[in-house]
């Protein structure tokens, strides 16, 4: 999962403008971030722990010059030795060996070691460093290879790796699984669903890849990292470097690459996943999603590292593995073992799935810090972009599955680091809640309700109480418990979640009361409440006698005031009754005024009437409109010749005298269609053609079409587009009738080269 970044000529057309390091004061070698940048924006402390942590890292085949590139990184940067003489370095095969190891590398894996095993020291150069080199790239071999690394000790395990998980067996996903021990894999650098697949001409993988979608591991995805001038962190976003940018058909050589992730097809998310705020706003369903962290991973950044092996030709064609010393590397590669690295310098992972500390902070704006901006689908979170569904599953289409949004999301996570506080365990807390009195020889009930869990879906299963006097513990959340004699004890609580993660023990003092003493008190309490029984009963009489004489004020009251309005009522209804009277005088009068003159204009329009009636059938007639001629094209398939004509043929219906008007081309979705070597604009609907028609009812004619530069630059790089054609017609006053269709335009050389696929 390492992306090499490799400079081109300002004069290609895939060159755009780089800003070194995005802005920061100073960078590596090769213009990447340094050791420095990365602890200092994401705030850790490299001398700060890790003493005692084993960080291994699972590859494939053998860099035979890693140990000696480490030691010019270490120099370079000014870190701690690390080799295998001061015993913070060791190089193992996947059965353990120091001297049996795999053949020498041939395809690029001695880049990815060198990038993880500097990485790592740079971020805990007090962690151990254990390489474990596989046979080979299969899961079963690499799985061998984390499954040996745990045995020899690691309390990490790093997987830079990644494919299809249904191409993971059962055996081989069971390596994943070692309760304790952070075991990170990268998410994957061809976006969401690996849509990305679809530059190299294949179809996308539809599914997240493994071993990130195990349940059992710590998924990491990828960022975009913007440092201010004194390197610090500026902002931080979701990595895509293709999005619509490459609308669908960049060469894959071109591709940069996006964060992985996506709807596991086959694991159920675990409880801690299922139960944060907004995970159904993922439209995961039940199913895992990742990551479930990240950190950066965009080359354009990316770490600057040291390696000199020149693991051949095949790699040298790929621009990787050449052995020229300083290379500038991105992907998920660089962010997982970051990940995997300030585990060990947090002290390790403390709980069965060490994740699950993860999600613990979520919110934490101490620990973590919340990505929201970006997305890993093609729509990179664009809410008006829609892909063409014969892309397969591109994009999540608005839900946080791939875009990225405040709080969880897939392709972050919960975020990324701020310190090492996110990768320490939080517990449960115990709280003892004893009775009011505590008498020999009398149960008495105690509680645990008060008592807590961190984490999401998170609840006290488990109780172990120690009564201080020797008697056997118990284990139910609100216990019973008679202490045979007076004196003071100490109670512990000790809770355990449904996780498996245990509080630590809380402590408290109690004091029992003999038998004597409890009677007394009982006597005492008995006056007591006696004595607050009377007080009370004294205190609802006065209340009782108060609301009586409230009560007969407000009906006293009320009554006045009722007398008051009917007297009020009486004088409005005799006002009333008078106006009414002389209103409806008023009214017959006018009502008669207006009978008679409606007569006598009735009168004179049925005079006017006679006289008009020829005059107003012929208006009538006059104003209906004639028919709009209805022009059709008569052909959906069309191709565009090598100088860009395209001939349309456009019908007229039998019945017509003859069809007039325009053909225009325009393409379905948004698009750029930025010339070679300029910068890329934001897309839009683009006007492909234009042309005009006469034609006689009942024929048919041809239209000639001529692209415009910008279409014919369009459509020579996808070959086909799917766009719109309006035909608008017109009549001899003016109307117009306007019909639209989808039409299919293909280039001729792509015509050319689908009959040769079929001849061949």
């Amino acid at each position: 999962m390492a992306v090499l970044r490799v400079p081109v000529a300002s004069g290609s057309p895939h060159a755009r403008p780089y800003a070194l390091n995005d802005g920061a004061s100073s960078s590596g070698p090769t213009g990447g971030l340094t050791p420095a940048q990365l602890a200092s924006a994401y705030e850790y402390e490299p001398a700060a722990g890790g003493t005692g942590q084993i960080v291994a890292i699972v590859d494939a085949f053998d860099d035979p010059a890693i140990e000696e590139d480490l030691g010019k990184f270490n120099s370079h940067y000014k870190l701690s030795a690390c080799t295998s003489v001061n015993g913070c370095f060791e190089k193992v095969g996947q059965t353990g060996s120091t001297t049996s190891l795999p053949k020498a590398d041939k395809t690029g894996w001695s880049v990815e070691i060198s990038l993880d095993v500097e990485i790592v020291h740079s971020v805990c150069p007090d962690c151990k460093i254990l390489l474990v080199e596989a046979n080979n790239e299969s899961f079963k071999d690499l799985a061998a290879g984390v499954n040996e690394a745990v045995s020899l000790g690691a309390t990490e395990v790093s997987n830079s790796y990644g494919g299809p998980e249904t191409g993971m067996k059962e055996a081989e996903r069971a390596a994943y699984d070692h309760p304790g021990v952070p075991i990170a894999a990268a998410a994957g650098d061809d976006g969401y669903y690996s849509w990305d697949y679809i530059n190299e001409g294949e179809a996308g993988a539809e599914m997240p890849e493994a071993p990130a979608s195990l349940p059992s591991v710590v998924a990491v995805g990828g960022t975009s990292l913007h440092l201010n001038e004194n390197g610090t962190r500026a902002s931080e976003t979701v990595w895509n470097d293709d999005g619509p940018a490459d609308e669908i058909g960049l060469a894959s050589r071109f591709a940069e690459g996006a964060g992985g992730g996506g709807c596991s097809t086959l694991f159920t998310a675990p409880l801690w996943q299922q139960s944060v705020p907004g995970f159904a706003a993922t439209g995961c369903g039940s199913k895992r999603l990742d990551a479930d962290v990240s950190a950066v991973a965009d080359p354009d950044t990316g770490f600057d590292i040291y390696d000199t092996y020149d693991c051949g030709r095949e790699c040298e064609l790929e621009g990787i593995g050449a052995g020229s010393g300083w290379l500038t590397i991105g992907g998920t590669s660089l962010s997982t073992p970051l990940i995997t690295a300030l585990y060990g310098l947090a002290g390790g992972g403390g709980v069965p799935y060490p994740a699950l500390t993860l999600y613990g902070h979520l919110g934490d704006a101490s620990a973590l810090f919340d990505v929201t901006e970006g997305g890993n689908g093609f729509c990179d979170a664009d809410a008006a972009c829609h892909p063409d569904s014969e892309y397969g599953l591109v994009d999540c289409e608005g839900t946080t599955a791939c875009d990225a949004a405040p709080g969880f999301d897939g392709p972050s996570g919960v975020g990324t680091p701020r310190g090492t506080d996110a990768f320490k365990p939080l517990f449960p807390t115990a709280v003892v809640t004893p009775p009011a009195n505590l008498v020999a020889g009398t149960p008495a009930v105690f509680s645990s309700a008060h008592s807590s869990d961190p984490y999401p879906g998170g609840t006290i299963s488990g109780w172990s109480w120690n009564w201080g006097d020797g008697t056997p513990e118990s284990h139910e959340a609100d216990p019973a418990h008679t202490y045979a004699a007076d004196g003071e004890y100490t109670v512990s609580l000790t809770v355990t979640d449904n996780y498996g993660v245990a509080s630590a023990v809380s402590r408290q003092t109690v004091h029992v009361i003999s038998e004597a003493e409890g009677k007394k008190r009982e006597e005492e309490e008995a006056v007591a409440k006696h004595r607050r029984e009377e007080e009370a009963a004294a205190n609802k009489r006065r209340e009782e006698e108060a609301a009586a004489t409230k009560l007969h004020e407000e009906e006293l009251a009320a009554t006045k005031l009722h007398e008051d309005e009917e007297a009020t009522n009486k004088q409005l209804r005799e006002e009333q009754a008078a106006a009414t009277t002389k209103t409806h005088e008023e009214e017959a009068a006018t009502t008669r005024k207006h009978e008679e003159e409606a007569a006598a204009k009735k009168r004179e329009e049925e005079k006017a009437t006679l006289s008009a009636g020829v005059q107003e059938t012929a208006a009538f007639r006059a104003l209906v409109p004639a028919p709009v001629p209805d022009a059709q094209l008569a052909s959906t398939a069309l191709v565009a010749s090598l100088s860009g004509v395209v001939s349309v043929k456009v019908s007229c219906p039998i019945g017509e005298s003859s069809c007039s008007g325009t053909v225009t081309l325009r393409t379905l979705n948004a698009v750029s269609a930025s010339v070679a070597g300029a910068a890329k604009k934001k897309g839009s609907i683009l006007t492909l053609a234009t042309g005009s028609f006469t034609v006689a009812g009942g024929k048919v004619t041809l239209v000639e079409l001529h692209l415009s530069a910008k279409a014919r630059t369009l459509l020579a790089r996808l070959h086909v587009l799917r766009a719109r054609a309006t035909v608008v017609a017109h009549d001899p006053a003016g109307a117009s009738h306007t019909t639209q269709v989808i039409v299919t335009l293909r280039a001729a050389e792509a015509q050319h080269a689908r009959k040769l696929r079929r001849a061949s």
